[in-house]
């Protein structure tokens, strides 16, 4: 097999030159935090073609089509060495994409020159990390991953190497950066001693529309300690009352992570061990019993790694035990479906029940929506009681169109397509086999918004009361202007405390200024009639008894009815500042028939 390292340079003995021996240290590392690659350590190579994004890592940044290097030196230190990086590869890989990285290289004249190199990218389907030893222009295959690790796009990989003291290699992955280190093989070769400079770089091969579709981070190259130290928890989730999902750090002997003897949480041994992953070296423990729900418990475990160390851990967590919900339990609490240019739309969902609710088992749909109606929220996170979360496609940009908001309150995740003018939205709680719930669905209308505002895109409908049926006008409100039109992930602007009241009409705030500016907008007229099948009609009259809009015309009233007025009369003009006179009449089946007629104030002169 020939070895072909990179594109032609001038020569790589001009390297050399340029690198200097005072510019070799016995530990190689760079998070590029310093947002340069001209010192500690200093790189040369295709420079141009290589930048130091705005996430301070190394990214390719080519002007066309090519294959580009960067090159520096270390000097190992003792017997043993290890290697390891953080790599984002945003294709496929290929025989025309792929990575090449030379973790150690004795000359740099390459017709004698001795080392080691990974991999990345071949024709197919079979992508995966290999590892090769070369000598002049051979090099010879000495191990590879398990096939297709890598086959799919983006790769996102932690990779570290590690050749011990005897001369044993052996090559870790953690694929999407799980905390999990998983072998992937373990090979002998120890013709090459390692205890000269050596010269380390990473080798870009890629097609015009991959230019810059090369990222890396924490690259590192020290000497290493053969592993003495045993396997750490990284995460436990709770599926169901009776499951833990645990998992570590490395990969486990296997009698001993499948030993339940090994585990106990809150003095509970459970009955079995089952692995999930192997790769992510994760295992559900299967209790007899249902764990107690909404508590802390410490999760001790007794386990050896493959090297067997043995690690006697310790881990508290919080059990959350996903519930089914009901019709209800979650409410669209906030949606943006007509965003600025640039911006997305987003959807936030809000927890009114006392569940611990899984969000990786609701779905958003749009059922006006047409090919793109259902789209499941594909997190790990439970929703807890009382908690707001919006959900968007990219929360960088919602982030950086409303201020009001945190970016621990937002989970990335694709959106059915919304209109901008009218649609549905529906919330579906579904697991495999057990019957769909749908939380919440309504059909909105960008007529919903305030009438007062001259421009609704990028405004978000708010809910003002959880209490209030979705699928009326009256429940949503445009988010208020002072806090940037939409609040995703927290408390609404327009959010309101309907009244405790006993009294039949409650009207409120009593003085209300419907300038558009998120503090009391709108009246509200709240109706509790005693019995049931009402027909209600309400009038507003201005002080000198003028009719000025009706709101409702003989409409049959709920046991519990919100009717709202946003200060416009009959021809949807700007009502004046002053008294208004409030007359609302209705009567039910049995000839009952009451009037109540109140005084509000509109305080503020509309603009």
């Amino acid at each position: 097999m020939k070895y072909i390292f990179c594109k032609v340079i001038t020569s790589l003995v001009l390297l050399l030159m340029t690198l200097g021996i005072s510019d070799v240290y016995g530990q190689l590392f760079d998070d590029f935090s310093d947002g340069e690659l001209t010192t500690n350590p200093k790189w040369v190579g295709d420079l141009e073609d290589y930048r130091i994004n705005e996430m301070g890592r190394l990214q390719l940044a080519a002007a066309d089509a090519g294959s580009s290097i960067l090159l520096t030196s270390y000097m190992p230190v003792g017997g043993g060495l290890e290697w390891s990086m953080d790599i984002w590869m945003d294709f496929a890989p290929s025989n025309n994409n792929n990575l090449k990285v030379v973790l150690y290289m004795d000359d740099l004249d390459l017709s004698k020159a001795r080392g080691y190199y990974i991999q990345i990218g071949e024709n197919g389907s079979d992508d995966t990390v290999e590892l090769y030893a070369f000598d002049g222009s051979a090099a010879f295959l000495m191990g590879r991953g398990g096939n297709g690790l890598l086959a799919d796009k983006p790769v996102r990989l932690r990779l570290r190497i590690v050749r011990d003291e005897g001369g044993t290699w052996g090559v870790y992955t953690d694929r999407d950066f799980t905390g999990t280190q998983f072998k992937e093989f373990e090979v002998f070769d120890d013709e090459l001693k390692l205890d000269t400079i050596g010269y380390f770089y990473i080798h870009c091969a890629y097609t015009k529309s991959n230019t810059e579709a090369f990222i890396f981070d924490n690259i590192l190259a020290q000497s290493y300690t053969s592993d003495q130290t045993g396997p750490q928890i990284v995460s436990v989730t709770v599926p169901s009352s009776r499951e833990l999902i645990v998992q570590f750090d490395e990969s486990l002997e296997e009698s001993s992570a499948l030993d339940p003897q090994n585990y106990s949480i809150g003095g509970i041994t459970p009955i079995a061990v089952e692995l999930v992953d192997l790769r992510r070296s994760s295992y559900r423990l299967i209790f007899e019993d249902e764990l107690e729900n909404g508590v802390t418990q410490w999760l001790t475990t007794r386990v050896k790694d493959i090297l067997g160390n043995l690690s006697e851990a310790s881990y508290e967590l919080w059990i959350l035990i996903p519930e089914i919900p009901v019709e209800g339990d979650i409410l669209v609490n906030e949606i943006l479906f007509n965003p600025l240019v640039g911006g997305v739309d987003f959807v936030e969902l809000i927890n009114v029940s006392e569940k611990y609710i899984a969000l990786n088992a609701l779905y958003i749909e749009n059922l006006l929506g047409g090919s793109s109606i259902s789209k499941r929220i594909d997190s790990d996170r439970i929703l807890f009681p009382g908690e707001i979360l919006a959900v968007a496609k990219d929360t960088a940009i919602i982030l950086d169109h409303y201020p009001a908001t945190e970016y621990g309150r937002l989970v990335e995740n694709e959106l059915p397509r919304f209109n901008a003018d009218t649609g549905n939205v529906t919330l579906v709680w579904r697991r495999s086999g057990l019957t769909d719930v749908v939380l919440d669905s309504f059909n909105y209308s960008e007529d919903w918004h305030h009438p007062l505002l001259s421009e609704v895109k990028g405004v978000s409908l708010e809910r003002i009361s959880i209490e209030l049926p979705s699928v009326e006008a009256t429940t949503w409100s445009s988010a208020a202007g002072t806090v940037g039109y939409g609040t995703p992930g927290m408390p609404n602007s327009q959010e309101i405390m309907l009244s405790s009241s006993i009294e039949e009409v409650v009207l409120s705030p009593l003085t209300f200024s419907p300038d558009a500016d998120g503090v009391d907008d709108y009246l509200l007229i709240r109706i509790r009639p005693e019995s049931r099948g009402v027909i209600g009609r309400i009038k507003i009259f201005d002080a000198r008894g003028n009719f000025v809009r009706e709101l409702v015309n003989n409409r049959l009233l709920g046991t519990d009815q919100l009717v709202r007025w946003d200060g416009t009369d009959a021809q949807g003009r700007k009502s004046r500042t002053g008294a208004y006179v409030i007359n609302i009449e209705y009567f039910d089946t049995d000839g009952n028939h009451k009037i109540y007629t109140k005084s509000v104030v509109l305080a503020s002169v509309l603009n």
